[in-house]
């Protein structure tokens, strides 16, 4: 059977479309329409259709792997479509220079996206299973996308230039340009609530993600940290390998730093010879260059620690160790924690002083080390009871430095850091809750394969004009939850790994 659509202007055409996917065209008007339509056995072809106007009233498209749906009142103009429609297969083309739709959504796989729309330029081509979608103007409002647990809201996107694309090489979206009033994306311990959102040069292909350029007049978010599964460790056990890659940080971007750190430390535990022992250590320390006066340091604890520990340089190290409070001497005390330090830092240590840097890299003395082949050695006598961090206030600010050469998280520059709160550690009880309030300016930043889960980051340059507040919330030492607010980011050249 063969139709001639022909002065069917404004008359109602509904086609059904062979298959089991409930797929049909319905046409509630249609202007200067002409072209043929063909339905033989299971088979259905249009040809040489073109409509100067067309309202469709439903429209449902199983596309591949895609499905297509339009609720009643799309429009198109000057629309070409040619269609063949098998069981089997699918062939079709269709183009439009104006498309209009107060509801339009598809759905590939597990993504999902909804919204009324206004797209320029549309052509869409379906071959079999493989598909594509292209205009050069997109308007949405009311957009939703969910692509398995995330989700990104806007009542309004605008995009320059796009495409997605289905089947065999999977889901791919792509976009010369997206802008924003504003948008909200949430995801598992995730949510951002974005305003003036600049988008450039955006790919989705399978499980990454490539953006060129990401920018935001505003925004907050919120992160939160899910509980680290208990897993207990028999005490005779061996310690893990250590985990190949990169570290976290390169400390040595500490070498740039400067200003102030107060806080009380408030240490109950165990020790050799003394027994229990509680006490408050006001720690005043002074940043300046990424150095610290460690003989300062020592002054600051209190009246029993200082008289009992001396901060020394032996043995090419500096060493901090315990002597005798009645002939105290400096250099012969018995040696509890080692740095150890290269010609520089050894030179900056006989000057009272040490890098950040080298603080963490600390080792415990022990006398295994001295007689590790006549014994092993023996469980350590000194129990943590209790760990406060009172009054902790933080001003700091970071010179530009290059870029370390190793390290997943790579800070440039920083104009300032204010950071105060208290955090409680108590290894025999309940986790206590802390907190930390503060904020940030002026940051520069890169990010080398951070690993989030499952999630891959790449960034080569972040920057932020302010982050403000900062609140951070702990349970015990670990944090729980992130909430800022931030002004003026950019994010360059940004790769996610799914």
């Amino acid at each position: 059977m063969k139709i001639s659509l022909e002065h069917l202007d404004a008359r109602a055409l509904r086609v059904e479309l062979p298959g089991e996917g409930q797929e049909v065209v319905a046409v509630r008007a249609a202007k200067a329409l002409r072209g043929a339509l063909e339905q033989a056995s299971d088979r259905l072809v249009l040809s040489g259709v073109v409509a100067e106007h067309l309202e469709l009233e439903a429209l449902r498209l199983l596309l591949g792997s895609l499905v297509l749906a339009m609720a009643a009142g799309a429009t198109a103009k000057e629309l070409e479509v040619a269609l063949e429609q098998t069981k089997e297969t699918l062939e079709l083309d269709l183009t439009t220079p104006l498309y209009e739709a107060p509801e339009l959504s598809f759905e590939v796989d597990d993504v999902h996206v909804r919204g009324r729309v206004a797209l320029t330029s549309v052509r869409l081509s379906v071959r079999g299973d493989d598909g594509s979608l292209s205009c050069e103007r997109l308007d949405l409002t009311d957009f939703v996308l969910r692509i398995g647990a995330v989700e990104l809201v806007a009542e309004r996107l605008l995009g320059l230039a796009v495409e997605i694309a289905w089947g065999q090489a999977g889901f791919r979206l792509v976009a010369g340009s997206l802008e924003a009033p504003s948008l909200r994306l949430t995801a598992p311990e995730l949510r951002l609530d974005a305003n003036g959102v600049d988008v450039r040069s955006l790919a989705l292909h399978g499980t990454k993600l490539s953006i060129g350029k990401v920018a935001l007049e505003r925004g907050d978010v919120a992160v939160s940290f899910p509980p680290v599964p208990e897993s207990p460790t028999p005490i005779d056990a061996s310690p893990a390998p250590p985990t190949a890659g990169e570290p976290l940080v390169d400390m040595r971007f500490l070498d740039a730093l400067s200003g102030q750190l107060d806080v009380d430390v408030v240490v109950d535990l165990t020790v050799p010879i003394i027994g229990r022992r509680h006490a408050t250590h006001r720690l005043r320390v002074a940043i300046d260059e990424g150095s610290i006066d460690y003989r300062a340091l020592e002054k600051n604890l209190s009246r029993l620690e200082d008289a009992l520990l001396d901060f020394s340089v032996r043995d090419g190290a500096l060493v901090l160790e315990r002597v005798n409070p009645l002939f105290p001497t400096r250099g012969h005390g018995k040696p509890v924690v080692i740095w150890d330090v290269d010609a520089a830092g050894l030179e900056l240590a006989k000057r009272d002083r040490v890098r950040l840097a080298v603080l963490p890299e600390a080792r415990l003395a022990s006398e295994a080390e001295e007689h590790e082949r006549e014994a092993p050695p023996s469980r350590s006598s000194i129990v943590l009871r209790q760990l406060e961090l009172r009054a902790l206030n933080a001003r700091l600010a970071m010179a530009p430095i290059a870029l370390p050469s190793s390290g997943q998280l790579r800070p440039r520059h920083l104009g300032s850091l204010s950071i105060g709160g208290s955090l409680f550690h108590d290894p025999g009880g309940a986790a206590r809750p802390g907190s930390m309030l503060g904020e940030l300016s002026d940051l520069a930043a890169s990010i080398d394969d951070l690993v989030l889960g499952t999630t891959h980051v790449d960034l080569a340059n972040l920057s932020v004009a302010a982050f403000s507040p900062i609140e951070i919330a702990f349970s015990g030492l670990r944090p729980t939850q992130v909430q800022l607010g931030l002004t003026s980011l950019v994010l360059d050249d940004v790769t996610l790994t799914f």
